[in-house]
């Protein structure tokens, strides 16, 4: 394919105006046999119109080519730098670089899970004894236990209050209460 030129003799002249958002372009003058062809075989009312979309089009695909080509660059450069950061942490790190780093502090059999057996016991015995239920020492164990003695069984607070059988219950002020209100209002006299 011959590389389009313009032709020597003419200079093109282009200007532009902000305000229309024009770009006028004379003595414009191309030699290309492909371009030529291309032309020809448009019909003559359809060229001027084809001249201006092939125009677009092109500006478009060339800046879009452009932009490709600074994308694509970016994209080498970005490489090459992970590249040289992962060779320094490489050798700063050993060979596992970062992923090795954080699996011997964080892995399964790393320095944390390490730490915290030591400060928890294995498999968590220390907080499973100090927050045990079950064990009458931990402070939920003991919470468990005042609760209990409060609700639950015939030796419990509130069961003992609620004993329609027990002695001095709060449920007898109560009741002698109602029974002081209710035979006065039995015995007022309502004229």
């Amino acid at each position: 394919m011959a590389k389009p030129k313009l032709v020597e003799q003419t200079s093109p002249e282009i200007s532009f105006d902000a305000k229309g958002k024009t770009v006028t372009i004379r003595r414009l003058e191309m030699q290309d046999s492909e371009f030529f062809e291309i032309m020809l075989d448009q019909k003559e009312s359809f060229r001027g119109i084809f001249v201006r979309r092939a125009l677009k089009v092109g500006a478009l695909a060339l800046r879009d080519i452009a932009v490709t080509e600074k994308i694509d660059f970016v994209k080498r450069e970005f490489q090459k730098l992970c590249n040289e950061l992962d060779g320094i942490l490489r050798r700063e790190l050993g060979e596992k670089g970062v992923q090795g780093q954080l699996n011997g502090i964080f892995g399964e059999n790393g320095r944390l899970q390490e730490c915290l057996d030591n400060v928890f016991g294995t498999d968590g015995k220390l907080v499973r004894d100090i927050l045990g239920m079950d064990n009458r020492k931990s402070p939920i164990g003991q919470l468990r236990e005042t609760i209990e003695s409060y609700f639950v069984g015939k030796n419990s607070e509130v069961y003992g209050m609620l004993d329609p059988h027990a002695r001095a219950k709060p449920t007898d002020a109560i009741a002698h209460s109602y029974d002081k209100c209710g035979s006065t209002v039995l015995h007022a006299d309502f004229q």
